[in-house]
C-alpha cells in the first residue's frame, strides 16, 4: 500500500512540474514574440517647399477614397473609418490560431510639419482582455501596412507620416486641418525643393 502511494505522489509532482514549465515556457515565448524595439527615437524628417494647392474634404469623402485605395492596393485586412469623434480601425488578428476581429479607436491629432498621429483611446478584441500594448504589438506584427504608416506599441499610437508618402515625383502631401468634429479636413500638396 505504501508504495502506491508515492507513485501518486511523484505522477502528481512530476504533472504539476510539466505543467509549471510549460507555462513559464508559454510566457517567455509571449513576452519575446510580442515586444518590439520602440525605444528607438522617432526621426523625423521636415520637408520643406512651395503649396501648389490645398485640398479641403469630409469625412465621408475621405472615407470613400481611403476604402477605395485600401482595397486597390489588395490589401483587405484591415478598414479606417473616420466618425465624428475618433478614427476607427478595424481588423482580423490571428491569435491563439484564430482570425479575432478588433476594434480600435484613435484620437487624431497634428504631429510635427504636417504628418498626423493617432492616439489610442479605446479597443474592444473579441472576448478578450489584453493590455493595450499587447495589442499594438500584435498589429505592428500581423497586419502589413505601408513604410508610411508607423506603429508605435510602447506609446499606443500609430503615426501617419503624410509627408513620406511614395508615388508623387518632386511632391509630397502635408496635413494642415484635421477636425472630425467640425467635418474639416486640409491637405496641402507641396512642390519639393531641388
Amino acid at each position: 500500500m505504501e508504495v502506491k502511494k508515492n507513485v501518486w505522489k511523484i505522477a502528481f509532482i512530476s504533472m504539476v512540474c510539466s505543467l509549471g514549465v510549460l507555462f513559464i515556457s508559454l510566457l517567455i515565448w509571449f513576452y519575446f514574440f510580442f515586444s518590439s524595439p520602440d525605444h528607438v527615437q522617432l526621426e523625423r524628417k521636415d520637408r520643406v517647399g512651395e503649396t501648389m494647392f490645398v485640398i479641403s474634404t469630409t469625412k465621408d469623402q475621405l472615407n470613400s477614397f481611403m476604402a477605395e485605395q485600401i482595397s486597390s492596393d489588395g490589401n483587405n485586412n484591415f478598414q479606417i473609418t473616420l466618425t465624428s469623434e475618433h478614427v476607427l480601425l478595424e481588423a482580423a488578428i490571428p491569435l491563439f490560431g484564430r482570425k479575432i476581429a478588433f476594434e480600435l479607436f484613435l484620437e487624431p491629432e497634428m504631429y510635427g510639419e504636417g504628418d498626423l498621429l493617432l492616439k489610442s483611446k479605446s479597443f474592444h478584441i473579441g472576448g478578450f482582455q489584453l493590455p493595450s500594448e499587447t495589442l499594438f504589438s500584435l498589429i505592428k506584427n500581423t497586419l502589413p501596412f505601408p513604410d508610411w504608416i508607423e506603429i508605435n506599441t510602447r506609446e499606443e499610437s500609430i503615426i501617419l507620416k503624410v509627408t513620406e508618402m511614395e508615388g508623387l515625383e518632386s511632391m509630397f502631401i502635408k496635413v494642415t486641418n484635421f477636425d472630425l468634429e467640425m467635418d474639416n479636413i486640409e491637405f496641402e500638396l507641396v512642390s519639393s525643393k531641388k
